[in-house]
């Protein structure tokens, strides 16, 4: 098998651990397997007068004091986060905000992977949807889209839109999706019926990968009740204390937006971390569902459905663990965290589906229909 040059395009990188690393995880995956990754680092499409002005807003010492649209906050996390990016992602494109640029940069790619995350989220993506469909690349390239998500059960566009995917999903060499609904959404929605079910990249690599991540970086803090919520309320704030209470664990948080981490230097390995040495996990996030799952932990999700409840429960469905999920406060029952998660069960479940997602992204990259 020759190495084939793989441009990865997903979702501009923020301050979203999650989507930072199943990018980072998808690129090591596929280097490890001979091949040559790309991170394509596509940003929100801006003219180049907003462009300069969203850097000139990041630098004004008085967005120190007042900073509503977070622009000096998430630029503070980006340069602690680049030398993340450029250790692990050793291979990227300049940045890329227009099509033309965009064109340019991948021109010598031989093949393209578009996902993970919800990058068919209209929300998210809005009119630049078509180019997250691959509809910049030339037909004589072959177009994979691994674990892409549409992030709800359904699509958000008007018919136009609905037209416009159709045409473009056709021309895929291979569509997988994250989630359960979005194989429907495929077939009833866009008339598409070849789509098909895999994990999210950050199962793909080794736990060993990400140990050595964790390893790197001087991590002595216990952790007991790890509790990474996005977005706290009334409701989580109260589980968070009643299961401390009961279970006698102090609290650890990690907040999304905060870059006070006596670990400045090393954000995701940090926050890695905190779920590898947690006795017990409290998330409403998806990738930590995900890392509460790849290192065994017992744990809680708070369903939420702002962000997409879909994405939990397709998951925890495929591996048995419907009852980890708690949507409001008559979900819970102080016994659900008394019943271990049989991890024996779990890994066996999980490496079969790893296997079958390894073997068949691999086999469509290299346009080898043979099974492994």
């Amino acid at each position: 098998m020759s190495g084939k040059k793989v441009g990865i395009l997903t979702l501009p990188i923020k301050n979203n651990y999650g989507g930072i690393i199943q990018l980072v995880a998808l690129y090591h995956f596929l280097q490890t397997k001979g091949h040559s990754p790309i991170w394509i680092d596509k940003k929100h499409w801006h003219s180049p007068l907003k462009r300069n002005l969203i850097k000139l807003l990041e630098k004004n010492p008085l967005y120190q004091v007042y900073d509503p649209k977070d622009f000096a906050k998430i630029d503070s996390l980006h340069q602690q986060i680049r030398p993340f990016l450029k250790k692990y992602l050793p291979s990227q494109t300049q940045e890329i905000y227009n099509l033309t640029q965009l064109k340019k940069a991948t021109q010598d790619i031989d093949t393209f992977v578009v996902g993970s995350d919800q990058i068919w989220r209209l929300e998210y993506v809005k009119d630049n949807y078509p180019t997250y469909f691959l509809d910049f690349v030339s037909q004589e390239k072959i177009k994979i889209a691994y674990a892409a998500s549409f992030g709800k059960e359904y699509w958000e566009g008007d018919e136009n839109s609905i037209q416009t995917v159709s045409k473009l999903l056709k021309n895929f060499d291979f569509v997988s999706v994250r989630e359960d609904t979005a194989v429907s959404v495929c077939r009833e929605t866009f008339d598409y019926d070849k789509a098909v079910q895999v994990l999210d990249p950050t199962f793909l690599p080794e736990v060993s990968f990400y140990e050595n991540l964790i390893n790197s970086i001087d991590f002595n803090k216990k952790t007991e009740l790890f509790n990474y919520v996005l977005d706290a309320n009334p409701f989580s704030d109260e589980l968070v204390e009643s299961i401390s209470n009961q279970k006698k664990l102090a609290v650890h948080k990690i907040y999304l937006n905060n870059s006070s981490s006596e670990s400045k230097t090393s954000l995701v390995e940090n926050w890695l971390a905190h779920f590898y040495y947690a006795d017990f996990v409290i998330t409403d996030s998806f990738h930590g569902m995900v890392f509460s799952i790849i290192f065994n932990k017992q744990f809680l999700v708070i369903g939420n459905k702002e962000r997409g409840l879909t994405r939990f429960t397709s998951l925890l469905k495929l591996l048995g663990l419907e009852n980890r999920i708690i949507t409001n406060k008559d979900d819970f029952q102080e016994k659900i965290t008394d019943q271990k998660i049989d991890y024996n069960l779990i890994n066996s479940k999980l490496d079969i589906l790893k296997k079958y997602s390894q073997s068949i992204l691999l086999e469509n990259i290299t346009n080898d229909c043979e099974s492994e």
